[in-house]
């Protein structure tokens, strides 16, 4: 629905003196307009403070006012004030001026009154009270005079706002009929070619020209303004089916209606609807519920009808944000199970190893009378194995408490309805690639406690050229982990690469490399797989 011409000429005749109003500077394109826009709903409760204040002052010189004279002078000023802000008070502040212009016999300015309060009740969403209105006051002989002007445009604008409203079509065949009638009588008395480009299904004149003259007014009048003329140039680049223009000018025309605490804010709403096509969900959201605001401080019913199409589609795309979160987290704790049952297939591994060191124990007590000297190396090697078994043994429990805690973050960030972050959170390979390789150090270390030599025993069975060189930092690489895990039977390379961080792939490669450099190519992996 287009704030058109009543709008403007009821701000202009109100005003007096146009001042030269300066653009801010324009944006090279949409997108950075709209990061002034965002900008600016960010400040929205600022801009509202200064013109409410403004407005709380006019009010109370308006009440407190020593003559009738003075009273109607403030209720009028007041009226306009609030003709775009607050439905209600302009509402209030035009019956009140109203009533005191015909006590006064102010009847110019009771006839322009009648017709800014017929223009509040559209905006608003009673066309048909405004309607009724400007009809009321244009049969009263007194008034009659001095509407004979602008009664038609003011009806013909009057008409356009129910098109907000899901009619009948017999019923909007009706109006669109009556609109063409009285294009004939604003002719007659609308003589001014940039009034009548603000008029939007005007089309007796070209658009270019209408867009031109519009662009020249847009320079002239005061900032209160600004957005009404940018909206009506966007709406004449929409004729020209000029899309990245119209929604350049929605955007201009919302950033005018929010620095003058505008809010019944067309522009704002028609973004909302344009960032839904776009598939800008952010913004859809931002301004959808900017506009929604907007209309209740308005109490415009037919700007919140507008809003519904907009927040029904952020919330379907909110709904279905939330389901593919939901898929991710189901991903994520899968892959965290399959870990920790990566992590639990080394502990039951290693709970046979140590199975095989209690025998072992029990050979070394055997034969403890044969020889003091060998008895205690033996009593130190069983030492160092039990360490290297708890060492595992805390491995394994380290990772059951590393999914215990991750499974605690992500519930408590779901019930704090953080998800947005617990996925960004869950995307990040930081997360556990620093606990894996904690764990990959500590098998490293636990591995070579039980096998000091095992490196030796590989450098054996591969060529001399190709054996294995460690550089001062490492105490294993992959390729010795591969075969460490061969040597305690983990054989599969997918766990493998589970485990190493790596892709299945990479493993395969590794194998192949390692047969190339091997004595025997055919049973390298068996022969690492019988070391003692």
């Amino acid at each position: 629905m287009n704030f058109r011409h009543t709008a403007v000429r009821l701000f202009l005749s109100a005003i007096s003196g146009v001042c030269a109003g300066i653009l801010p500077a324009q944006a090279e394109n949409l997108d950075s307009l709209l990061q002034v826009l965002d900008t600016c709903l960010l400040n929205r409760a600022h801009y509202e403070e200064v013109f409410q204040g403004k407005a709380l002052a006019v009010k109370k010189q308006a009440q407190h006012a020593a003559t009738k004279e003075d009273a109607l002078k403030y209720w009028d000023q007041l009226s306009i004030m609030e003709f775009g802000r607050h439905g209600d008070e302009a509402l209030s502040a035009c019956e009140k001026a109203g009533a005191l212009a015909r006590q006064l016999g102010r009847y110019r300015l009771a006839a322009v009154v009648a017709q800014r309060e017929a223009a509040v009740l559209g905006m608003c969403g009673f066309p048909w009270e405004g309607k009724a209105l400007l009809e009321s006051a244009f049969e009263d002989a007194l008034l009659r005079p001095y509407l004979q002007k602008s009664h038609y445009t003011a009806l013909y604008d009057l008409y356009d706002y129910f098109h907000a409203y899901d009619l009948p079509s017999s019923l909007l065949n009706r109006n669109y009929a009556f609109l063409q009638t009285l294009e004939d009588s604003i002719r007659k008395y609308e003589t001014d070619s940039t009034a009548l480009s603000l008029t939007f299904h005007y089309s007796t004149r070209k658009v270019d020209d209408m867009v031109v003259l519009l662009k020249r007014r847009l320079e002239e009048v005061r900032p209160e303004v600004k957005g009404v003329i940018a909206t009506t140039i966007s709406n004449k680049y929409f004729l020209k089916r000029d899309i990245p223009l119209r929604d350049y000018y929605w955007a201009l025309a919302a950033i005018f209606n929010i620095r003058s605490a505008r809010h019944d804010n067309e522009a704002l709403t028609r973004l909302a609807a344009r960032m839904v096509e776009t598939g800008d969900w952010r913004r859809a959201l931002l301004y959808g519920r900017a506009a929604y605001e907007e209309a209740l401080t308005y109490n415009s019913r037919s700007r919140l009808l507008e809003t519904v199409p907009v927040m029904a589609a952020t919330e379907r795309h909110v709904t279905e944000e939330a389901q593919k979160r939901l898929r991710v987290f189901r991903i994520c704790v899968l892959a965290v199970l399959l870990l920790a049952g990566c992590m639990l297939l080394v502990v039951v591994k290693l709970k046979r190893r140590n199975r095989k060191l209690v025998r072992e124990m029990a050979l070394l007590r055997r034969t403890l009378d044969e020889n003091e000297k060998t008895a205690g190396e033996w009593r130190l090697a069983v030492a160092d194995k039990n360490e290297s078994a708890m060492r595992f043994l805390k491995l394994a429990l380290d990772s059951v408490l590393k999914f215990e805690q991750m499974k605690q973050l992500v519930l408590m960030k779901l019930e704090a309805g953080e998800s947005e972050r617990l996925k960004k959170m869950l995307k990040n390979p930081a997360l556990l690639d620093n606990f894996k390789e904690t764990c990959l150090k500590r098998f490293d270390v636990a591995f070579l406690r039980l096998h000091p030599t095992f490196l030796k025993e590989v450098n054996a069975l591969l060529r001399p050229e190709c054996a294995l060189v460690l550089s001062d930092t490492e105490i294993m690489n992959n390729e010795l982990r591969l075969l460490a895990f061969l040597r305690i039977g983990i054989t599969d390379s997918a766990h493998i690469a589970a485990i190493l961080g790596v892709s299945v792939n990479t493993v395969y490669c590794y194998r192949t490399k390692i047969r190339g450099w091997a004595n025997d190519r055919k049973n390298i992996e068996r022969q690492i797989a019988d070391m003692k």
